[in-house]
């Protein structure tokens, strides 16, 4: 059951005797959470995209493209795993 603000005056909020300016700030509060949370799943998808896009990108520039970017973002950890996986392989 909804509560308009009428009905609201005189009963408690989580942190007091409700007021409008309480309930304004805890609105406020409440939208900028939602808003920064609205921004990370934007961001976190966007990342997603740019990243898959550029992961075609490596795989379709053949094997010395993806052997330097695995280099250069693992560094002795992917020149191990490169090793691990001709040597299983060959």
């Amino acid at each position: 059951m909804r509560i308009t603000c009428k009905e609201r005056q005189g009963k408690k909020m989580s942190n007091g005797i409700f007021t409008k300016e309480k309930a304004f700030k805890e609105l406020k509060d409440e939208i900028a959470k939602r808003k920064i949370k609205l921004a990370e799943v934007f961001l976190d998808d966007t990342v997603h995209d740019v990243a898959d896009g550029l992961a075609s990108d490596i795989n379709n520039e053949g094997i010395d493209s993806q052997m330097k970017f695995i280099l250069e973002h693992w560094g002795v950890d992917g020149e191990r795993k490169i090793r691990e996986v001709l040597f299983e392989e060959a």
